[in-house]
């Protein structure tokens, strides 16, 4: 990570998720230029973007605020629930919400009466990492659902989401 954090030819790097076991993440993570942190989660690049300043953004919440703008969604003044604090995912994509005006909640697995969080959401951004763990009964009338996670679920012959699609 030193020499391509000092290689001009280097202009961008990502560190792959999740790393091994034996690797210890934040470390490495604090250890990384900002101006080369493409994901933008590095320490840093995470202050600067609590901070509103210029900086890469965490790639996947940034696809999910392109999303919510190209189909021409409202993000001001809507109460959106992020369900998943992972640094990768779910704090950036709340701070991206934020920054976009909305009111923001971040709940995750162990948050109390989460169907009662969800049915006041407009937006829902699942990003949990538990298989079809939100369900329609759970989600307002109208509520526009994204849905972030990835699922391996052996036996299924096909992965899925965070939301039960049915």
């Amino acid at each position: 990570l030193a020499q391509l954090n000092e290689d001009d030819s280097v202009h961008g790097i990502l560190i792959q998720h999740p790393l091994p076991k034996h690797m210890d993440e934040p470390d490495i993570l604090s250890q990384l230029r900002p101006d080369k942190d493409v994901d933008g989660i590095a320490p840093i690049s995470l202050g600067r973007l609590v901070a509103g300043l210029e900086a890469f953004n965490s790639c996947t919440p940034a696809g999910m605020i392109e999303l919510l703008k190209r189909y021409d969604l409202p993000i001001s003044g809507k109460h959106a629930v992020v369900i998943g604090r992972r640094v990768i995912l779910g704090k950036p994509l709340a701070l991206l919400l934020l920054n976009e005006n909305a009111t923001v909640t971040i709940c995750h697995s162990r948050t109390k009466d989460l169907a009662d969080e969800l049915r006041r959401a407009d937006i829902v951004c699942a990003c949990i990492g538990k298989p079809e763990f939100i369900t329609g009964d759970m989600l307002k009338p109208g509520a526009v659902v994204l849905d972030a996670g990835y699922n391996k679920v052996e036996g299924r012959g096909k992965d899925v989401g965070d939301v039960q699609y049915e």
